[in-house]
Protein backbone atom coordinates (compact mmCIF):
# COMPACT_ATOMS: atom_id res chain seq x y z
CA UNK A 1 0.00 0.00 0.00
CA UNK A 2 2.07 3.00 -1.30
CA UNK A 3 5.37 3.36 -1.68
CA UNK A 4 8.43 4.48 0.68
CA UNK A 5 8.94 7.75 0.18
CA UNK A 6 5.31 8.35 1.80
CA UNK A 7 4.49 9.76 4.85
CA UNK A 8 2.40 6.30 5.72
CA UNK A 9 5.04 4.40 5.22
CA UNK A 10 7.37 6.81 7.74
CA UNK A 11 3.71 5.93 10.12
CA UNK A 12 4.35 2.39 9.82
CA UNK A 13 7.43 1.86 10.23
CA UNK A 14 7.81 4.36 13.28
CA UNK A 15 4.80 1.85 14.81
CA UNK A 16 6.54 -1.14 14.01
CA UNK A 17 9.42 -0.17 15.94
CA UNK A 18 12.18 -1.72 14.34
CA UNK A 19 10.18 -5.21 14.73
CA UNK A 20 9.43 -5.61 11.15
CA UNK A 21 10.83 -5.15 7.70
CA UNK A 22 9.35 -2.90 4.62
CA UNK A 23 10.15 -3.97 1.43
CA UNK A 24 9.29 -3.53 -2.27
CA UNK A 25 7.86 -5.88 -4.66
CA UNK A 26 9.10 -4.63 -8.29
CA UNK A 27 6.48 -4.89 -10.65
CA UNK A 28 6.30 -7.01 -13.78
CA UNK A 29 3.45 -7.89 -16.38
CA UNK A 30 0.59 -8.72 -14.52
CA UNK A 31 0.96 -6.50 -11.28
CA UNK A 32 2.71 -3.19 -10.57
CA UNK A 33 5.13 -2.74 -7.70
CA UNK A 34 3.62 -2.28 -4.29
CA UNK A 35 4.95 -2.16 -0.69
CA UNK A 36 4.88 -4.78 1.42
CA UNK A 37 5.82 -5.56 5.41
CA UNK A 38 7.30 -8.74 6.79
CA UNK A 39 7.59 -9.09 10.70
CA UNK A 40 7.64 -12.12 13.11
CA UNK A 41 7.42 -10.19 16.10
CA UNK A 42 3.92 -10.98 17.51
CA UNK A 43 3.20 -7.72 19.31
CA UNK A 44 4.00 -5.93 15.69
CA UNK A 45 1.55 -8.76 13.94
CA UNK A 46 -1.17 -8.12 16.11
CA UNK A 47 -0.94 -4.43 15.83
CA UNK A 48 -1.09 -4.98 11.65
CA UNK A 49 -3.81 -6.59 11.99
CA UNK A 50 -5.51 -4.48 14.15
CA UNK A 51 -5.48 -1.64 11.41
CA UNK A 52 -6.18 -3.93 8.51
CA UNK A 53 -3.68 -4.84 6.99
CA UNK A 54 -4.64 -8.50 6.06
CA UNK A 55 -2.57 -11.61 6.65
CA UNK A 56 -0.55 -13.37 3.73
CA UNK A 57 -3.14 -11.97 1.64
CA UNK A 58 -0.64 -10.74 -1.59
CA UNK A 59 -3.43 -10.81 -4.51
CA UNK A 60 -6.86 -11.13 -3.13
CA UNK A 61 -9.26 -8.72 -4.84
CA UNK A 62 -11.26 -7.85 -1.52
CA UNK A 63 -8.43 -7.27 0.50
CA UNK A 64 -9.76 -6.70 4.16
CA UNK A 65 -7.95 -3.37 4.55
CA UNK A 66 -9.62 -1.61 6.87
CA UNK A 67 -9.16 2.21 5.45
CA UNK A 68 -11.42 4.06 7.79
CA UNK A 69 -8.76 3.29 10.65
CA UNK A 70 -5.94 4.75 8.06
CA UNK A 71 -8.25 7.44 6.86
CA UNK A 72 -8.52 8.44 11.18
CA UNK A 73 -3.93 8.79 10.82
CA UNK A 74 -4.50 12.58 9.15
CA UNK A 75 -4.63 13.49 5.09
CA UNK A 76 -1.32 12.81 4.74
CA UNK A 77 -1.69 9.10 5.74
CA UNK A 78 -4.80 8.78 3.51
CA UNK A 79 -3.50 10.36 0.72
CA UNK A 80 -0.22 7.79 0.65
CA UNK A 81 -2.75 4.99 1.27
CA UNK A 82 -4.53 5.98 -2.03
CA UNK A 83 -1.31 6.62 -4.11
CA UNK A 84 -0.93 3.13 -3.40
CA UNK A 85 -3.81 1.85 -4.67
CA UNK A 86 -3.66 3.61 -7.13
CA UNK A 87 -0.62 1.94 -7.91
CA UNK A 88 -1.65 -1.36 -7.94
CA UNK A 89 -4.87 -1.69 -9.57
CA UNK A 90 -5.60 1.93 -11.54
CA UNK A 91 -4.38 4.37 -13.43
CA UNK A 92 -3.65 8.35 -13.19
CA UNK A 93 -4.40 11.10 -16.12
CA UNK A 94 -3.90 14.39 -16.15
CA UNK A 95 -6.43 16.38 -18.98
CA UNK A 96 -7.32 20.27 -19.48
CA UNK A 97 -5.43 20.73 -15.86
CA UNK A 98 -8.10 18.36 -13.88
CA UNK A 99 -6.80 15.00 -12.88
CA UNK A 100 -8.92 11.86 -12.77
CA UNK A 101 -8.20 8.97 -10.94
CA UNK A 102 -9.87 5.43 -11.80
CA UNK A 103 -9.54 2.28 -11.04
CA UNK A 104 -11.73 -0.94 -12.00
CA UNK A 105 -10.71 -3.58 -8.40
CA UNK A 106 -13.46 -3.64 -6.12
CA UNK A 107 -10.14 -3.29 -3.72
CA UNK A 108 -9.93 0.15 -5.29
CA UNK A 109 -13.15 1.18 -5.41
CA UNK A 110 -13.64 0.75 -1.59
CA UNK A 111 -10.45 2.41 -0.78
CA UNK A 112 -11.68 5.66 -3.03
CA UNK A 113 -14.91 5.57 -1.49
CA UNK A 114 -14.25 5.41 2.13
CA UNK A 115 -11.21 8.34 1.46
CA UNK A 116 -13.06 10.63 -0.98
CA UNK A 117 -15.43 11.71 2.30
CA UNK A 118 -12.26 12.02 4.30
CA UNK A 119 -10.21 14.12 1.47
CA UNK A 120 -12.96 16.16 0.51
CA UNK A 121 -12.74 14.34 -3.29
CA UNK A 122 -16.07 13.85 -5.55
CA UNK A 123 -16.21 10.34 -6.40
CA UNK A 124 -18.57 9.53 -9.73
CA UNK A 125 -19.40 5.59 -10.72
CA UNK A 126 -17.91 4.66 -14.14
CA UNK A 127 -17.98 2.06 -16.45
CA UNK A 128 -14.42 1.38 -16.11
CA UNK A 129 -14.63 1.59 -12.52
CA UNK A 130 -15.15 4.80 -10.52
CA UNK A 131 -13.17 8.00 -10.85
CA UNK A 132 -12.35 10.96 -8.46
CA UNK A 133 -12.53 14.43 -9.86
CA UNK A 134 -10.60 17.64 -7.55
CA UNK A 135 -12.29 20.36 -6.40
CA UNK A 136 -10.65 23.72 -5.89
CA UNK A 137 -9.71 22.54 -2.40
CA UNK A 138 -8.18 19.53 -3.12
CA UNK A 139 -6.78 19.76 -6.69
CA UNK A 140 -3.18 20.94 -4.91
CA UNK A 141 -3.51 17.39 -2.96
CA UNK A 142 -3.91 15.36 -6.21
CA UNK A 143 -1.45 16.97 -7.45
CA UNK A 144 0.87 16.11 -5.04
CA UNK A 145 -0.49 11.88 -5.32
CA UNK A 146 0.50 12.35 -9.12
CA UNK A 147 3.78 13.70 -8.60
CA UNK A 148 4.33 10.42 -5.52
CA UNK A 149 3.84 8.30 -7.96
CA UNK A 150 5.77 9.53 -11.36
CA UNK A 151 9.30 10.38 -8.60
CA UNK A 152 8.69 6.43 -7.32
CA UNK A 153 8.34 5.47 -11.13
CA UNK A 154 11.83 7.59 -11.66
CA UNK A 155 13.38 5.90 -8.44
CA UNK A 156 13.09 2.60 -9.18
CA UNK A 157 14.23 2.99 -13.20
CA UNK A 158 17.30 4.50 -11.33
CA UNK A 159 17.41 1.50 -8.73
CA UNK A 160 17.09 -0.86 -11.16
CA UNK A 161 19.50 0.97 -13.73
CA UNK A 162 23.04 -1.23 -14.89
CA UNK A 163 24.93 1.95 -14.53
CA UNK A 164 26.91 2.15 -11.31
CA UNK A 165 28.41 5.49 -9.39
CA UNK A 166 32.17 4.93 -9.08
CA UNK A 167 32.05 5.58 -5.28
CA UNK A 168 28.79 2.87 -5.41
CA UNK A 169 29.89 0.04 -2.38
CA UNK A 170 28.49 -3.61 -3.21
CA UNK A 171 25.98 -5.08 -1.30
CA UNK A 172 28.50 -7.07 0.66
CA UNK A 173 28.98 -4.65 3.01
CA UNK A 174 25.70 -4.38 4.07
CA UNK A 175 25.80 -8.11 4.69
CA UNK A 176 28.95 -7.68 6.73
CA UNK A 177 27.44 -5.11 9.49
CA UNK A 178 23.53 -6.26 9.43
CA UNK A 179 24.34 -8.54 12.30
CA UNK A 180 25.40 -6.14 14.40
CA UNK A 181 22.99 -4.39 13.98
CA UNK A 182 20.65 -6.64 15.05
CA UNK A 183 22.75 -7.98 17.96
CA UNK A 184 22.85 -4.74 19.82
CA UNK A 185 19.61 -3.55 18.37
CA UNK A 186 19.96 -0.60 16.91
CA UNK A 187 17.40 1.46 15.22
CA UNK A 188 16.54 3.51 12.62
CA UNK A 189 16.72 6.13 14.54
CA UNK A 190 19.98 5.80 15.37
CA UNK A 191 21.35 6.56 12.61
CA UNK A 192 22.15 10.37 10.86
CA UNK A 193 19.90 9.62 8.14
CA UNK A 194 16.13 9.21 7.41
CA UNK A 195 14.48 6.11 8.50
CA UNK A 196 13.51 4.91 4.80
CA UNK A 197 16.69 5.95 3.41
CA UNK A 198 18.25 3.22 5.85
CA UNK A 199 15.51 0.96 5.67
CA UNK A 200 16.04 1.50 1.87
CA UNK A 201 19.99 0.79 2.39
CA UNK A 202 19.41 -2.24 5.08
CA UNK A 203 16.88 -4.17 2.90
CA UNK A 204 19.02 -3.85 -0.33
CA UNK A 205 17.17 -1.92 -2.17
CA UNK A 206 18.98 0.90 -3.08
CA UNK A 207 22.40 1.58 -3.65
CA UNK A 208 25.15 2.79 -0.58
CA UNK A 209 27.77 5.24 -1.33
CA UNK A 210 30.93 5.63 0.38
CA UNK A 211 30.46 8.33 2.27
CA UNK A 212 27.07 7.18 3.55
CA UNK A 213 28.27 3.63 4.60
CA UNK A 214 30.89 5.85 6.55
CA UNK A 215 28.08 7.50 8.47
CA UNK A 216 26.54 3.99 9.35
CA UNK A 217 30.32 2.57 10.01
CA UNK A 218 30.53 5.22 12.83
CA UNK A 219 26.90 4.62 14.15
CA UNK A 220 27.89 0.63 14.63
CA UNK A 221 31.11 1.79 15.83
CA UNK A 222 29.85 3.89 18.97
CA UNK A 223 27.01 1.00 20.20
CA UNK A 224 29.81 -1.37 20.46
CA UNK A 225 32.08 1.08 22.09
CA UNK A 226 29.04 1.69 24.63
CA UNK A 227 27.99 -1.88 25.28
CA UNK A 228 31.44 -3.00 26.36
CA UNK A 229 31.59 -6.07 24.73
CA UNK A 230 35.10 -6.72 24.16
CA UNK A 231 34.40 -9.72 22.25
CA UNK A 232 32.24 -7.39 19.36
CA UNK A 233 34.95 -5.10 19.72
CA UNK A 234 37.20 -7.91 17.95
CA UNK A 235 34.75 -9.15 15.75
CA UNK A 236 34.24 -5.51 14.31
CA UNK A 237 37.97 -5.38 14.10
CA UNK A 238 37.95 -7.82 11.98
CA UNK A 239 34.50 -7.36 9.39
CA UNK A 240 36.08 -4.21 9.28
CA UNK A 241 39.53 -5.83 7.40
CA UNK A 242 36.71 -7.38 5.30
CA UNK A 243 35.28 -4.36 4.64
CA UNK A 244 38.05 -2.45 3.50
CA UNK A 245 38.72 -5.73 0.86
CA UNK A 246 35.39 -5.17 -0.35
CA UNK A 247 35.79 -1.38 -0.70
CA UNK A 248 38.85 -1.67 -2.64
CA UNK A 249 36.90 -2.33 -5.59
CA UNK A 250 35.34 0.35 -7.74
CA UNK A 251 32.50 0.31 -10.33
CA UNK A 252 33.51 1.52 -13.62
CA UNK A 253 31.75 2.35 -16.89
CA UNK A 254 31.96 -0.30 -19.94
CA UNK A 255 33.39 2.34 -22.50
CA UNK A 256 33.11 0.05 -25.50
CA UNK A 257 32.59 -3.62 -26.72
CA UNK A 258 34.13 -5.41 -29.84
CA UNK A 259 33.66 -8.74 -30.91
CA UNK A 260 35.92 -11.01 -33.22
CA UNK A 261 35.37 -14.55 -34.13
CA UNK A 262 37.05 -17.31 -32.04
CA UNK A 263 37.36 -20.97 -31.73
CA UNK A 264 38.25 -22.91 -28.80
CA UNK A 265 36.47 -23.84 -25.28
CA UNK A 266 34.23 -21.06 -24.07
CA UNK A 267 33.69 -21.02 -20.04
CA UNK A 268 30.17 -19.55 -19.21
CA UNK A 269 30.29 -18.12 -15.88
CA UNK A 270 26.78 -16.85 -15.53
CA UNK A 271 23.74 -19.10 -16.55
CA UNK A 272 19.99 -18.48 -15.92
CA UNK A 273 19.21 -22.21 -15.53
CA UNK A 274 22.03 -24.74 -14.78
CA UNK A 275 21.06 -27.72 -16.40
CA UNK A 276 24.53 -29.26 -15.82
CA UNK A 277 26.30 -30.81 -12.78
CA UNK A 278 30.23 -29.64 -12.80
CA UNK A 279 33.37 -31.85 -11.40
CA UNK A 280 30.99 -34.86 -10.95
CA UNK A 281 32.15 -38.06 -10.55
CA UNK A 282 30.57 -41.20 -11.95
CA UNK A 283 31.47 -44.45 -11.53
CA UNK A 284 30.52 -48.04 -10.83
CA UNK A 285 30.52 -49.83 -7.50
CA UNK A 286 33.73 -47.55 -6.40
CA UNK A 287 32.42 -47.35 -2.86
CA UNK A 288 32.85 -50.96 -2.42
CA UNK A 289 36.20 -51.31 -4.64
CA UNK A 290 38.01 -48.52 -6.42
CA UNK A 291 38.22 -45.71 -3.57
CA UNK A 292 39.18 -48.13 -0.90
CA UNK A 293 41.98 -49.52 -3.48
CA UNK A 294 43.17 -45.61 -4.43
CA UNK A 295 43.05 -44.66 -0.70
CA UNK A 296 45.30 -47.81 0.15
CA UNK A 297 47.64 -47.14 -2.63
CA UNK A 298 47.92 -43.68 -1.79
CA UNK A 299 48.86 -44.53 1.54
CA UNK A 300 51.40 -47.08 0.19
CA UNK A 301 53.64 -44.24 -1.43
CA UNK A 302 52.76 -41.73 1.32
CA UNK A 303 50.69 -39.48 -1.21
CA UNK A 304 47.43 -37.41 -0.24
CA UNK A 305 44.45 -38.52 -1.96
CA UNK A 306 43.43 -34.86 -2.42
CA UNK A 307 40.43 -34.67 -4.95
CA UNK A 308 38.23 -32.50 -2.91
CA UNK A 309 38.04 -29.57 -4.27
CA UNK A 310 39.45 -27.63 -1.68
CA UNK A 311 42.71 -29.57 -1.54
CA UNK A 312 40.70 -32.43 0.81
CA UNK A 313 40.59 -36.34 1.31
CA UNK A 314 37.71 -38.12 1.26
CA UNK A 315 35.75 -39.26 3.80
CA UNK A 316 34.31 -42.30 4.27
CA UNK A 317 31.66 -43.70 6.37
CA UNK A 318 28.72 -46.24 6.98
CA UNK A 319 26.11 -46.22 5.63
CA UNK A 320 23.21 -48.68 4.24
CA UNK A 321 20.47 -48.78 1.29
CA UNK A 322 17.59 -50.32 1.24
CA UNK A 323 16.20 -51.71 -2.27
CA UNK A 324 12.70 -53.21 -1.71
CA UNK A 325 13.50 -56.70 0.70
CA UNK A 326 17.58 -56.13 0.25
CA UNK A 327 19.29 -53.83 2.63
CA UNK A 328 23.21 -53.11 1.60
CA UNK A 329 25.56 -51.85 3.73
CA UNK A 330 28.55 -49.90 2.55
CA UNK A 331 31.18 -47.29 3.49
CA UNK A 332 29.89 -44.00 1.71
CA UNK A 333 32.10 -40.85 0.66
CA UNK A 334 31.90 -37.35 0.83
CA UNK A 335 34.05 -35.36 -1.59
CA UNK A 336 34.10 -31.72 -1.26
CA UNK A 337 32.73 -30.00 -3.82
CA UNK A 338 32.27 -32.91 -5.82
CA UNK A 339 28.93 -35.15 -6.60
CA UNK A 340 29.67 -39.05 -6.63
CA UNK A 341 27.54 -40.87 -8.39
CA UNK A 342 27.40 -44.84 -7.92
CA UNK A 343 25.54 -46.35 -11.61
CA UNK A 344 25.75 -49.84 -8.98
CA UNK A 345 23.19 -48.42 -7.06
CA UNK A 346 21.26 -47.19 -10.01
CA UNK A 347 21.40 -50.61 -11.39
CA UNK A 348 20.01 -52.00 -7.65
CA UNK A 349 17.12 -49.64 -7.97
CA UNK A 350 16.36 -50.39 -11.46
CA UNK A 351 15.75 -54.14 -11.07
CA UNK A 352 13.59 -53.46 -8.15
CA UNK A 353 10.90 -53.36 -10.80
CA UNK A 354 12.35 -55.85 -13.87
CA UNK A 355 13.74 -58.55 -11.53
CA UNK A 356 15.15 -59.69 -14.31
CA UNK A 357 19.08 -59.11 -13.88
CA UNK A 358 21.40 -62.06 -13.61
CA UNK A 359 23.98 -59.35 -11.38
CA UNK A 360 24.60 -55.87 -11.50
CA UNK A 361 28.24 -55.58 -12.94
CA UNK A 362 29.31 -53.22 -14.82
CA UNK A 363 30.17 -55.73 -18.12
CA UNK A 364 26.60 -57.32 -17.31
CA UNK A 365 24.53 -54.09 -17.01
CA UNK A 366 25.97 -52.93 -20.01
CA UNK A 367 25.20 -55.79 -21.90
CA UNK A 368 21.93 -55.60 -20.66
CA UNK A 369 20.84 -52.58 -21.45
CA UNK A 370 22.73 -52.32 -24.94
CA UNK A 371 25.30 -50.05 -24.09
CA UNK A 372 28.40 -51.71 -24.54
CA UNK A 373 30.99 -50.72 -27.19
CA UNK A 374 30.77 -52.50 -30.33
CA UNK A 375 34.25 -53.54 -30.13
CA UNK A 376 34.11 -53.58 -26.33
CA UNK A 377 37.50 -54.80 -24.70
CA UNK A 378 37.24 -57.79 -22.25
CA UNK A 379 39.95 -59.26 -19.70
CA UNK A 380 38.95 -61.08 -17.19
CA UNK A 381 39.76 -59.90 -13.60
CA UNK A 382 42.41 -62.16 -12.49
CA UNK A 383 44.54 -61.56 -15.90
CA UNK A 384 44.54 -57.71 -14.98
CA UNK A 385 48.01 -57.92 -13.26
CA UNK A 386 49.51 -59.82 -16.07
CA UNK A 387 47.72 -57.42 -18.62
CA UNK A 388 49.47 -54.43 -16.44
CA UNK A 389 53.32 -56.22 -16.92
CA UNK A 390 52.61 -57.39 -20.58
CA UNK A 391 49.92 -55.84 -22.89
CA UNK A 392 49.30 -52.35 -21.34
CA UNK A 393 47.67 -50.71 -24.16
CA UNK A 394 44.94 -53.53 -24.52
CA UNK A 395 44.47 -53.26 -20.68
CA UNK A 396 44.16 -48.75 -21.37
CA UNK A 397 41.27 -49.64 -23.68
CA UNK A 398 39.74 -52.12 -21.65
CA UNK A 399 39.80 -49.28 -18.62
CA UNK A 400 38.32 -46.60 -21.27
CA UNK A 401 35.62 -48.94 -22.26
CA UNK A 402 34.84 -48.87 -18.56
CA UNK A 403 34.42 -45.38 -18.64
CA UNK A 404 32.26 -45.35 -21.54
CA UNK A 405 30.09 -47.74 -20.06
CA UNK A 406 29.51 -46.36 -16.62
CA UNK A 407 28.93 -42.63 -18.90
CA UNK A 408 26.36 -44.14 -21.16
CA UNK A 409 24.99 -46.20 -18.05
CA UNK A 410 25.03 -42.61 -16.00
CA UNK A 411 23.24 -40.86 -19.28
CA UNK A 412 20.20 -43.72 -19.13
CA UNK A 413 19.45 -44.32 -15.47
CA UNK A 414 20.18 -41.71 -13.63
CA UNK A 415 18.09 -38.83 -15.49
CA UNK A 416 15.22 -39.15 -12.55
CA UNK A 417 17.95 -38.62 -9.76
CA UNK A 418 19.08 -35.41 -11.61
CA UNK A 419 15.56 -34.19 -11.99
CA UNK A 420 14.72 -34.96 -8.16
CA UNK A 421 17.65 -32.55 -7.18
CA UNK A 422 15.74 -30.16 -8.44
CA UNK A 423 12.49 -30.75 -6.14
CA UNK A 424 14.82 -32.09 -3.58
CA UNK A 425 16.42 -30.22 -0.64
CA UNK A 426 19.47 -32.55 -1.19
CA UNK A 427 22.78 -32.77 -3.55
CA UNK A 428 22.81 -34.64 -6.78
CA UNK A 429 25.53 -37.14 -4.86
CA UNK A 430 23.26 -37.33 -1.87
CA UNK A 431 19.76 -37.62 -3.99
CA UNK A 432 21.46 -40.58 -5.48
CA UNK A 433 22.05 -42.59 -2.47
CA UNK A 434 19.38 -41.87 -0.30
CA UNK A 435 16.45 -43.96 0.27
CA UNK A 436 13.22 -43.09 -0.83
CA UNK A 437 11.57 -42.37 2.73
CA UNK A 438 14.22 -40.06 3.27
CA UNK A 439 13.27 -37.97 -0.02
CA UNK A 440 10.11 -37.48 0.46
CA UNK A 441 10.26 -36.67 4.15
CA UNK A 442 12.78 -34.27 2.94
CA UNK A 443 9.64 -31.95 0.99
CA UNK A 444 7.34 -32.90 4.29
CA UNK A 445 10.47 -31.00 6.54
CA UNK A 446 10.97 -28.14 4.07
CA UNK A 447 7.62 -27.45 4.12
CA UNK A 448 6.83 -27.42 8.04
CA UNK A 449 10.27 -24.90 8.29
CA UNK A 450 8.33 -22.83 5.39
CA UNK A 451 5.44 -22.03 7.57
CA UNK A 452 6.86 -22.21 10.96
CA UNK A 453 5.38 -25.28 12.03
CA UNK A 454 6.63 -27.70 14.18
CA UNK A 455 7.36 -31.31 13.16
CA UNK A 456 5.51 -34.07 14.71
CA UNK A 457 7.16 -36.65 16.85
CA UNK A 458 8.02 -40.38 15.05
CA UNK A 459 5.90 -43.33 16.26
CA UNK A 460 7.04 -46.06 17.92
CA UNK A 461 6.10 -49.75 16.50
CA UNK A 462 5.71 -51.86 13.61
CA UNK A 463 3.20 -53.14 10.60
CA UNK A 464 1.60 -55.83 10.88
CA UNK A 465 0.16 -55.83 7.64
CA UNK A 466 2.73 -56.55 4.38
CA UNK A 467 1.82 -57.07 0.51
CA UNK A 468 0.19 -60.36 -0.68
CA UNK A 469 1.73 -63.07 -3.03
CA UNK A 470 0.93 -66.16 -4.32
CA UNK A 471 2.25 -68.42 -6.67
CA UNK A 472 -0.79 -70.79 -7.86
CA UNK A 473 0.76 -72.80 -11.12
CA UNK A 474 4.33 -73.38 -11.66
CA UNK A 475 5.83 -75.20 -15.01
CA UNK A 476 5.77 -74.10 -18.86
CA UNK A 477 2.88 -72.13 -19.98
CA UNK A 478 1.21 -69.78 -22.09
CA UNK A 479 0.35 -67.69 -23.62
CA UNK A 480 0.37 -65.74 -20.40
CA UNK A 481 -1.34 -61.79 -19.95
CA UNK A 482 0.13 -59.46 -17.21
CA UNK A 483 -2.36 -57.07 -15.51
CA UNK A 484 -0.60 -54.29 -13.53
CA UNK A 485 -2.68 -51.95 -11.42
CA UNK A 486 -0.93 -48.44 -12.08
CA UNK A 487 0.18 -46.90 -8.56
CA UNK A 488 -1.78 -49.33 -6.53
CA UNK A 489 -0.87 -47.61 -2.86
CA UNK A 490 -0.58 -44.26 -4.30
CA UNK A 491 -4.10 -44.29 -5.34
CA UNK A 492 -5.33 -46.38 -2.70
CA UNK A 493 -3.96 -43.59 -0.23
CA UNK A 494 -5.84 -40.91 -2.24
CA UNK A 495 -9.23 -42.58 -2.50
CA UNK A 496 -9.19 -43.30 1.08
CA UNK A 497 -7.98 -40.53 2.52
CA UNK A 498 -5.17 -42.23 4.26
CA UNK A 499 -2.90 -39.49 6.16
CA UNK A 500 -0.57 -39.82 8.89
CA UNK A 501 -2.27 -38.47 12.24
CA UNK A 502 1.01 -36.08 12.70
CA UNK A 503 0.33 -34.06 9.83
CA UNK A 504 -1.15 -30.90 10.63
CA UNK A 505 -0.82 -28.85 7.47
CA UNK A 506 -2.67 -32.01 6.03
CA UNK A 507 0.36 -31.85 3.44
CA UNK A 508 0.36 -35.57 2.67
CA UNK A 509 -2.59 -35.39 0.90
CA UNK A 510 -1.99 -32.43 -1.12
CA UNK A 511 1.58 -33.48 -2.49
CA UNK A 512 0.83 -36.69 -3.65
CA UNK A 513 -1.96 -35.80 -5.67
CA UNK A 514 0.43 -32.70 -6.97
CA UNK A 515 3.40 -35.44 -7.75
CA UNK A 516 0.48 -37.42 -9.26
CA UNK A 517 -0.78 -34.77 -11.58
CA UNK A 518 2.24 -33.46 -12.59
CA UNK A 519 3.60 -37.08 -13.65
CA UNK A 520 0.43 -37.63 -15.68
CA UNK A 521 1.01 -34.36 -17.26
CA UNK A 522 4.59 -35.27 -18.03
CA UNK A 523 4.00 -38.53 -19.48
CA UNK A 524 1.24 -37.05 -21.83
CA UNK A 525 3.65 -34.39 -22.89
CA UNK A 526 6.21 -37.46 -23.29
CA UNK A 527 3.31 -39.33 -25.85
CA UNK A 528 3.08 -35.68 -27.77
CA UNK A 529 6.65 -34.96 -28.07
CA UNK A 530 8.39 -35.51 -31.38
CA UNK A 531 12.02 -35.04 -30.89
CA UNK A 532 13.54 -37.95 -29.38
CA UNK A 533 15.69 -36.15 -26.78
CA UNK A 534 13.16 -34.23 -25.29
CA UNK A 535 11.31 -37.38 -24.68
CA UNK A 536 14.00 -39.00 -22.73
CA UNK A 537 14.27 -35.67 -20.95
CA UNK A 538 10.22 -36.20 -20.13
CA UNK A 539 10.94 -39.94 -19.55
CA UNK A 540 13.23 -39.04 -17.05
CA UNK A 541 11.10 -36.10 -14.80
CA UNK A 542 8.66 -38.75 -14.99
CA UNK A 543 10.61 -41.57 -13.40
CA UNK A 544 11.44 -38.93 -10.84
CA UNK A 545 8.26 -38.34 -10.01
CA UNK A 546 7.16 -41.49 -10.11
CA UNK A 547 10.00 -42.34 -7.30
CA UNK A 548 8.37 -39.69 -4.97
CA UNK A 549 4.90 -41.22 -5.95
CA UNK A 550 5.77 -44.89 -4.79
CA UNK A 551 7.97 -43.16 -1.47
CA UNK A 552 5.02 -42.13 0.30
CA UNK A 553 3.80 -45.52 1.33
CA UNK A 554 7.24 -46.44 2.34
CA UNK A 555 7.24 -42.98 5.15
CA UNK A 556 4.23 -44.73 6.67
CA UNK A 557 5.91 -47.45 7.47
CA UNK A 558 9.79 -46.18 7.95
CA UNK A 559 9.81 -46.34 11.83
CA UNK A 560 12.46 -43.64 11.68
CA UNK A 561 10.24 -41.10 9.96
CA UNK A 562 8.84 -38.23 11.50
CA UNK A 563 5.17 -38.54 9.70
CA UNK A 564 5.61 -42.29 10.18
CA UNK A 565 1.77 -43.96 11.16
CA UNK A 566 1.67 -48.23 11.18
CA UNK A 567 -2.13 -47.97 11.38
CA UNK A 568 -2.57 -46.15 8.29
CA UNK A 569 0.31 -48.09 6.63
CA UNK A 570 -1.56 -51.50 7.35
CA UNK A 571 -4.84 -49.92 5.89
CA UNK A 572 -3.26 -49.34 2.53
CA UNK A 573 -1.09 -52.86 2.63
CA UNK A 574 -5.00 -54.25 3.52
CA UNK A 575 -6.57 -52.69 1.08
CA UNK A 576 -4.33 -53.48 -1.87
CA UNK A 577 -4.70 -56.97 -0.71
CA UNK A 578 -8.58 -56.81 -0.48
CA UNK A 579 -8.46 -55.67 -3.90
CA UNK A 580 -5.89 -57.77 -5.32
CA UNK A 581 -8.00 -60.66 -3.96
CA UNK A 582 -11.59 -59.20 -5.63
CA UNK A 583 -9.10 -59.13 -9.26
CA UNK A 584 -8.35 -62.71 -8.75
CA UNK A 585 -11.95 -63.71 -8.19
CA UNK A 586 -13.42 -61.80 -11.25
CA UNK A 587 -10.71 -63.40 -13.59
CA UNK A 588 -11.53 -67.04 -12.00
CA UNK A 589 -15.07 -66.26 -12.23
CA UNK A 590 -14.54 -65.57 -16.26
CA UNK A 591 -12.61 -68.95 -16.66
CA UNK A 592 -9.38 -67.64 -16.36
CA UNK A 593 -6.07 -69.17 -14.66
CA UNK A 594 -4.27 -66.87 -12.43
CA UNK A 595 -0.85 -68.61 -12.24
CA UNK A 596 0.83 -65.72 -9.96
CA UNK A 597 0.19 -62.60 -7.57
CA UNK A 598 1.67 -59.69 -5.75
CA UNK A 599 0.55 -56.15 -4.88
Amino acid sequence: FGNTNHDLVEWVSAQLGGKGTIYRREGNERHAPLLRLRTHDPSAHDWLQSIGVPQGNKSAEAAPVSFEQVAEQGPSAAASFLAGVIEGDGHLSEANGVVQISVGAERGRLALKTLAQHLGLVVSEQNNGVALWPTRTTRSLLHRILSWLRSDEQRTVNINSKSRRPDELPFAVIEKIRPFIDHLSISYDDFPLPKTTINYYLNGRTSINRGTFADIEETIRAAISASGSFYLQQEWESVCQELEEIKSYHWFPIRETTSEPFTGMVYNIETGNHNYIADGILTHNCFEFDIDYLLDRCALHGVDFAIGRDGSVPRQYDSSMRFAERTVDYPAVDIVGRHVIDTYFQVMSFDVFSRDLPDYSLKTAARYFDLAPEDRTYIEGKDLAEAWRTNREELLDYALDDVIETKRLAGHLSGSTFYLTQMLPMTYGSSARRGPATKIESLFVREYLRRRHALPRSEWGSQSMGGYTDIFVTGVMGPIVYADVESLYPSIMLNYDVQPSGDAIDLFPQLLERLTDLRLETKQDMKEAEDEEIRSELDARQSSYKVLINSFYGLLGFSLSAFNDFEEADRVARTGQEILRQLIGEIQNRGGTVIEVDT
